[in-house]
């Protein structure tokens, strides 16, 4: 979330938002406007080609080094990460049914960011998927019935 922050603050000095301070706010809030030449920067910048993501999730060095973990403790991890995911889901679903309504009441915008939340909601759903695949493996693992499945 810091890392927002740091943003607006060079959007703004390079006038592409303005802030005011945010009158109901007593924590020094600030409301930010998009400026004409920030639409226009946007405009650009969304027609350019997609970028690749670079993924980094800690989690996967973790179970790369696993069996450095206690079984029982690796089990454990493996379902809260599941568990984690699980109420990430529930809260995309929540989402989705605010940008439904808006998206029904004509807003052109919802649209698009249903689009983005549609990918967050699929790889929440690879996630426990793989979730479950690492636990029926590491079972069959541990107790010596492999399939090498």
């Amino acid at each position: 979330l810091s890392q927002i922050y740091r943003t607006l603050d060079r959007l703004e000095s390079n006038e592409l938002v303005n802030s005011i301070p945010d009158p109901s706010s007593s924590r020094g809030r600030k409301i930010y406007t998009i400026t004409e030449q920030g639409i226009a920067d946007l405009r650009e910048w969304v027609q350019q080609d997609l970028i690749l993501e670079t993924v980094r999730n800690p989690a996967l060095l973790q179970i790369f080094f696993a069996r450095h973990t206690p079984p029982e403790r690796f089990r454990q991890q493996i379902l809260d990460y599941r568990q984690k995911f699980t109420e990430i889901g529930t809260h995309y679903e929540q989402i989705e049914s605010m940008l439904t309504e808006l998206i029904e009441c004509g807003w052109e915008d919802g649209f698009y960011q249903h689009l983005t939340l549609l990918l967050g909601k699929k790889y929440v759903q690879m996630t426990i998927e793989w979730c479950d695949e690492v636990l029926e493996r590491f079972e069959k693992h541990i107790t010596g019935d492999e399939d090498n499945g």
